[in-house]
C-alpha cells in the first residue's frame, strides 16, 4: 500500500545507551548523537509491551524453530512497533536500532505472521536453533539474489524439511550467510524436484551476512523504559513545557468558557489531562460511557478521577446502538452513524445540560491518527458536537511521545493506563468500533461479554441482505464501499461476499419524495406535486417543520409550512418556489426535515444548536416546543438521520 504521510518522521537511536530517542539528534543520557531509524510513514511509532514480545518471539519459534524468538528480541531489550498501511494490522519491529522484522496479520490465515528483514534473519540464523524454513542457493544464483532477482528453482540447492507454499523463509549461501528473505512460491519438495520457475519471491536482499556477528546478541547494552524516558528527559521536558504554554493561551484566550477535558480511558486523553494538571489547572472530566465500553475502560475512567480527586461529568447511553442498528444497519468506516448516536450526540446532551454558554474541552488528538486529523488543526469545533470548543495540546506528538510522557508522568499521579493496550490493542474504544482491523476483533472483540449478541445481529443482517459468512468472518462488514485494495484482496483469495442473484440494493425504508410530474406554473411561480413514499404521522411532521417556518392547520386536517408546502390529511405534498431552482431546494429540505420528524433516534444533537431551549427529548425523540421556536432552521445542522438515513446500500465491488 502508498504511504500516509502526516507529519515528520521522528525516531532516532542512541548506539551507546541502545534507546530510542524521539525527534533529537542527541541521546539526553549520554549526550552523544543519535542515528535516524528508517520506519514506514506515517511512523506512529509506540512500545512492544510484553504481551506483544510473546507474540513475536511465539511466532518465530513456530516458523523458524523452538528458541529462535528467544535468540530474535533477549529479554532485556526495548523493542518499538511502528504500524504500517496495510489490508490490516502490520507492525514493524525496532530493536537495536534496526528493524528486525515485521508483524503482519494475514487475513487468508486469520491470524498473525512473523516476516523477518535482514537484521533478524542475521539474528535467527546465528541462534543454533533455526530448523525450519530456510532454503539454500546455489552459489550462481547469490549474486543475482543480492541484485535484487527472485530465487528460482534451479538455483536451489537444499531446503529445510516442510518448507510449504507460502511460507517466510530465509535465505542463505552455502556457508550459511543470509543474503535474503521472502515468501515461497512453491513448496520446498517441489522446488527441489521440478527445477523450473520461482520458487522464492525475494523481499529484502544484501551481501551475505556472516551470522557469527550475531553470535552474542546478549552482549549490545541492556535497557528498560526507565532507562528509555531518562535518555528523552530533555525533549519530554520541552514539550511538556510547550504544551502547558499551549494550554494556559488557550485558556487565557477563551476565558469566558468553562475548563474541561474529554476522557475516554485512552492512552491520549490520560496524556492531555495530566498535561493540563501540569499546567496548573484542575478541569472537570466529561465521559460519554456509550454502552459499547470494555469494563476495563469504564474501570479506569472512574478510578482515575478518584485518584485525582477531579469531577467526573458522564453521560451514559444504555442500549441506543442496539436500538439504533435496527434502523442504520451495522456501523462502517465509511458509515459511522454509531459515533453520531453513542458519542457526539450524548456528549451535546451533556454540555447542553452542564455548560450552556459553552465548554473549552481539551481533547486528545493526533495528527499521526488519521489524514482527518492531521489536517483538522490544533484548535476546532466539530459541527456534530455545538457549545464545544476542541483543542489538542498533543496534536504533534506520534505514540511514542505519549507513551515516553505516561511512563514518566503517571507515577508522580498515582494512576495507570488501560490494561488492555497491554493486551495486544494499539487504540482503545468502543469494543465493536467498525475502525478496528480483524486482529483487533481476534485479539479482543470477540472476548467481550456482547460479542455472540453483535454476532447474531451481523449474522441475521447478512442473511437478510444475501451475504455469504465470508461477509462476517474476514469484516467486509465495516464497510458500506469496501476499499479497492479489500475488492483485489477478495477476488484474489476467491472469496464470494455475496450470493449470487441477491439485489445489491435492498429496500431500506429511508423517507423520499416522489413527484407526480414536472412543475406547474402557478400564480407565484412554479408548483411540484407529489407524495412521500411511506404514511406520515402528520401530527409529528408539524411539530418539527416549524423549525423551517411557522405551521399553519388546514380546515381538511392538512398543514402548510413555511408558506411554501402543502400537506394533505391524505398525503398529498404541494411545493412552491418561484423558479425550479427554488423547488429543488424546498423539496429537499422539506423532505429532511420530515424524515428528521419521523425517524429520530434520539441523539440529541440539535439540542445543542437551539440557543432559545426549544427542543427536548421525550421517549427518545426529540419534542419542540412551538411557543419558543422562532423558526430560525439553526437545529438543523448535522443530522445522522439526513447524512446516513439513505446509505444503507452496500457496495463490495462485484
Amino acid at each position: 500500500m502508498a504511504a500516509v504521510r502526516l507529519g515528520k518522521m521522528v525516531l532516532n537511536w542512541c548506539d551507546s545507551c541502545n534507546l530510542p530517542i524521539v525527534d533529537s539528534r542527541h541521546c539526553g543520557a549520554c549526550g552523544g548523537d543519535t542515528k535516524p531509524v528508517s520506519v514506514t510513514p506515517p511512523g506512529d511509532i509506540r512500545p512492544a509491551f510484553p504481551f506483544d514480545i510473546a507474540m513475536i518471539r511465539e511466532k518465530a519459534d513456530i516458523q523458524f524453530g523452538e528458541g529462535t524468538g528467544a535468540y530474535l528480541i533477549p529479554g532485556n531489550r526495548v523493542v518499538i512497533l511502528n504500524k504500517c498501511p496495510s489490508d490490516d494490522r502490520m507492525d514493524e519491529i525496532v530493536m537495536d536500532g534496526s528493524v528486525i522484522g515485521v508483524m503482519r496479520f494475514e487475513l487468508s490465515k486469520i491470524g498473525f505472521v512473523f516476516q523477518p528483514r535482514l537484521e533478524g534473519a542475521a539474528r535467527i540464523a546465528a541462534s543454533g536453533a533455526m530448523k525450519k524454513n530456510f532454503v539454500v542457493a546455489d552459489e550462481g544464483a547469490i549474486r543475482p539474489i543480492i541484485d535484487g532477482a527472485n530465487l528460482l528453482s534451479p538455483g536451489v540447492v537444499d531446503c529445510a524439511e516442510g518448507v510449504g507454499a507460502g511460507a517466510e523463509v530465509i535465505v542463505l549461501d552455502g556457508s550459511g550467510r543470509v543474503v535474503a528473505v521472502g515468501k515461497t512460491r512453491v513448496s520446498g519438495s517441489d522446488m527441489m524436484t521440478v527445477k523450473r520457475g520461482v520458487a522464492v519471491k525475494t523481499r529484502w536482499s544484501c551481501e551475505p551476512i556472516d551470522a557469527g556477528r550475531y553470535a552474542k546478541c546478549d552482549d549490545r547494552r541492556p535497557g528498560t523504559w526507565d532507562d528509555a524516558v531518562a535518555a528523552n528527559l530533555p525533549k519530554l521536558e520541552m514539550i511538556r513545557k510547550e504544551s502547558a504554554e499551549f494550554i494556559r493561551n488557550t485558556v487565557e484566550r477563551h476565558a469566558d468558557l468553562p475548563l474541561a477535558v474529554s476522557f475516554s480511558g485512552g492512552k491520549d486523553s490520560l496524556a492531555t489531562l495530566l498535561l493540563v494538571l501540569d499546567a496548573g489547572y484542575r478541569p472537570k472530566m466529561l465521559y460519554v460511557d456509550t454502552g459499547l465500553e470494555f469494563p476495563e475502560s469504564i474501570e479506569n475512567v472512574h478510578r482515575t478521577a478518584e485518584r485525582l480527586g477531579l469531577d467526573l461529568v458522564e453521560e451514559r447511553v444504555g442500549d441506543r446502538f442496539w436500538k439504533c442498528v435496527e434502523y442504520f444497519g451495522p456501523p462502517g468506516r465509511d458509515f459511522r452513524w454509531c459515533c453520531k448516536i453513542s458519542k457526539l450526540g450524548p456528549m451535546t446532551r451533556l454540555i447542553t445540560e452542564k455548560f450552556p454558554e459553552g465548554v473549552l474541552s481539551f481533547i486528545g488528538q493526533r495528527r499521526y491518527e488519521s489524514e482527518q486529523r492531521a489536517s483538522k488543526g490544533n484548535i476546532w469545533r466539530n459541527p456534530w458536537v455545538p457549545r464545544q470548543l476542541g483543542a489538542s495540546p498533543i496534536q504533534e506528538w506520534t505514540a511514542l511521545h505519549v507513551w515516553l510522557y505516561l511512563f514518566w508522568r503517571t507515577p508522580h499521579y498515582g494512576v495507570d493506563w488501560n490494561p488492555w493496550y497491554e493486551k495486544g490493542l494499539e487504540r482503545i474504544g468502543c469494543w465493536l468500533c467498525p475502525a478496528c482491523d480483524v486482529a483487533e476483533m481476534e485479539l479482543a472483540m470477540k472476548a467481550h461479554g456482547d460479542y455472540d449478541k453483535f454476532a447474531s445481529m451481523l449474522l441475521a443482517y447478512a442473511s437478510m441482505h444475501g451475504f455469504t459468512d465470508d461477509w462476517l468472518r474476514y469484516g467486509y462488514w465495516r464497510w458500506r464501499k469496501a476499499p479497492q485494495a479489500m475488492v483485489n484482496w477478495a477476488d484474489e483469495a476467491g472469496i464470494v461476499l455475496r450470493s449470487k442473484g441477491t439485489l445489491e440494493k435492498a429496500s431500506s425504508g429511508v423517507l423520499a419524495f416522489e413527484s407526480s410530474g414536472g412543475a406547474e406554473i402557478s400564480d407565484n411561480g412554479f408548483c411540484i406535486r407529489g407524495g412521500f413514499n411511506r404514511k406520515i404521522d402528520l401530527a409529528r411532521a408539524a411539530n418539527i417543520l416549524c423549525t423551517i417556518g411557522e405551521v399553519k392547520k388546514l380546515p381538511d386536517g392538512g398543514i402548510i409550512a413555511g408558506d411554501f408546502a402543502r400537506i394533505s390529511a391524505s398525503g398529498e405534498v404541494s411545493i412552491y418556489g418561484r423558479d425550479e431552482k427554488e423547488i429543488r431546494s424546498r423539496t429537499r429540505n422539506l423532505t429532511e426535515t420530515v424524515a428528521r420528524a419521523l425517524d429520530c433516534v434520539g441523539c440529541g444533537i440539535c439540542i445543542g444548536r437551539c440557543e432559545l431551549g426549544a427542543i427536548r427529548l421525550k421517549d427518545h425523540r426529540i419534542v419542540v416546543d412551538e411557543s419558543k421556536c422562532i423558526h430560525c432552521g439553526a437545529c438543523l445542522g448535522k443530522c445522522p438521520i439526513v447524512d446516513f438515513g439513505s446509505e444503507h446500500d452496500f457496495d463490495m465491488g462485484a
